[in-house]
């Protein structure tokens, strides 16, 4: 979960993105202050003093010049950096300027009384909060007493009469200077409060985001039909629970072919309720975006697992393979010949993605099938054919390569793959290219395990030949069948459980590992 601190982030830029807009705006209002001060002096050239009146003209004109070319060289890219930093500095410096010129023309007691220099230096002071820099307020009302502190005792003050007025005398300077000071104080508090108000109110809003139940996390794959993030679960009541988001690319979601396949993919995993598979959630839509939400698993990857034991070139224990094995095997058990649909019949569920990337560990040393999202249901039907090959083609069976009729016996052969390079640390089919690895498939020459692995008892090798054959009708004809001959491997071989598959993943994680693709 974000904090606010870190939530403010993306709007806090985003307000900082506006500041040239917020720059044009207060130039557009220092030039209507100019050209307003400008017929004001001119009429008080005409009524009054021509000499006053000019002096005064001199100065607003001035004022109007600069905010003109202010307002211009914000619309230029390489000057809009340059004239966010130097406005504020100009415009702390321009009252201090009317001051002297109403010096020169008016005397030091009318420069001293006249509401223009102070209310100008208030206004400026109050501008730079919208500019949301909390050190910017304050550093502007200390430069606005510095300076009205030199213009007073080097310009004014020497020449003020022997009797001033109250408004004239040194004290009361003091007291503007430090109310130009306590000004600024508080304009950087009022951005200081600004920005925390707006964090605790990013904060409340992101809690309602995404769906109104789910806030987002940090992202953890990308694949073809959707990217998956971390998330939480915070409904109405005050609970949370860690979930994963798997939503649809935005391209994709107007593509009926696709949508009915992510469909697809959230009704079959709501199905299938079994310990050894991730489970569903959610799915929904809101406005364009299509969402599943399912169990978040603190984990790694079979993948990671594999690819940390051949970068460090040590062999997993039989007896954690045979455990793995096992597991994966119960989830499938399930998905072929215990998931039922609404009315109770059988659904039959066949993966065909089934690959490291697709089994999941966690840190508590759970074993969990994932990505359903190119499975099928055969229910009635006793064999499936295949338009469109999907999946990875190094984990596929024969028949899915060559798009024949396939069933629950496909799954059966990725298990024979994952098995092998668990025990090997080597890759079976995979090759250089797509094409070469299919052929390797298709070939089906299978070297023993412990070919590779010699201290592997003979049980492994039967194992693995016969999950492997590329007939499926010489295969295991059910993952109840692979369990039973692996209980009798784990009864020569020995036992592990959940404690070794933690200590696995702990180490996988601890490493950002390579993909390592080592062929056969």
């Amino acid at each position: 979960m974000s904090s606010p601190s870190s939530a403010i982030g993306p709007l806090w830029n985003a307000l900082r993105n506006d500041a040239v807009q917020l720059e044009l705006t207060l130039a557009r209002v220092g030039q209507a202050i100019g050209f307003f001060a400008l017929l004001i002096s001119l009429c008080f050239s005409a009524l009054v003093s021509s000499d006053m009146g000019f002096q005064l003209a001199l100065f607003s004109t001035w004022t109007l010049a600069w905010f003109t070319l202010s307002h211009t060289a914000m619309k230029i890219g390489w000057a809009r950096q340059q004239f966010t930093f130097v406005n504020p500095m100009v415009e702390v410096v321009i009252p201090g300027f009317g001051m002297l010129v109403l010096t020169k023309v008016g005397g030091a007691e009318y420069a001293l009384g006249s509401w223009v220099p102070p209310q100008m230096f208030a206004l400026f002071i109050s501008a730079s909060i919208f500019r949301l820099r909390p050190a910017l307020p304050i550093f502007m009302g200390c430069v606005a007493a510095i300076e009205y502190g030199i213009i007073y005792f080097m310009v004014v003050l020497p020449v003020v009469g022997s009797d001033p007025p109250l408004w004239a005398l040194p004290a009361v300077q003091y007291v503007r200077m430090a109310t130009l000071v306590l000004m600024g104080a508080a304009g950087s508090a009022a951005v200081v409060l600004f920005r925390r108000t707006m964090a605790r109110a990013l904060g409340s809003v992101r809690g309602q985001d995404l769906f109104g139940k789910y806030r987002l996390g940090a992202e953890i794959a990308s694949g073809g039909m959707g990217t998956v993030f971390a998330a939480t679960y915070c409904p109405e009541g005050g609970f949370e629970r860690p979930v994963a988001i798997k939503r649809i690319h935005p391209h994709l979601a107007k593509n009926e072919a696709f949508l009915a396949r992510f469909r697809t993919e959230a009704e079959l995993c709501a199905r299938l309720a079994h310990p050894n598979i991730v489970a569903a959630m959610d799915f929904g839509r809101v406005d364009d975006s299509y969402f599943f939400a399912m169990e978040f698993i603190d984990g790694v990857t079979l993948h990671d697992v594999l690819s940390h034991h051949r970068l460090t070139n040590e062999l997993l224990p039989t007896s954690v393979v045979c455990w793995l094995v096992r597991q994966i095997l119960e989830g499938l058990k399930y998905a072929h010949s215990g998931a039922r649909d609404r009315r109770g019949k059988l659904l039959h569920i066949v993966h065909r993605d089934l690959s490291p990337h697709n089994v999941l560990l966690d840190v508590s040393g759970q074993v969990k099938i994932s990505d359903f999202g190119v499975a099928r249901a055969l229910g009635d039907a006793q064999d499936m054919h295949t338009r469109n090959m999907a999946g990875k083609p190094a984990y596929m069976a024969p028949e899915q390569l060559s798009k024949n009729q396939l069933d629950e016996r496909a799954d059966l052969f990725s298990i024979g793959i994952l098995t092998w390079e668990a025990l090997t640390n080597r890759r079976l089919f995979r090759r250089n290219n797509e094409g070469a690895t299919i052929l390797a498939v298709m070939d089906g020459k299978v070297p023993r395990p412990s070919s590779l692995r010699p201290q592997l008892s003979g049980n492994w090798d039967n194992f693995c030949v016969r999950a492997l054959a590329p007939k499926p009708e010489d295969r295991f004809q059910s993952a109840a069948g692979m369990l039973v001959q692996l209980a009798e491997i784990q009864q020569l071989d020995g036992f592990a459980g959940p404690d070794e598959v933690g200590r696995l993943v702990m180490e996988a994680r601890e490493e950002n590992l390579p993909d390592l693709e080592l062929d056969a």
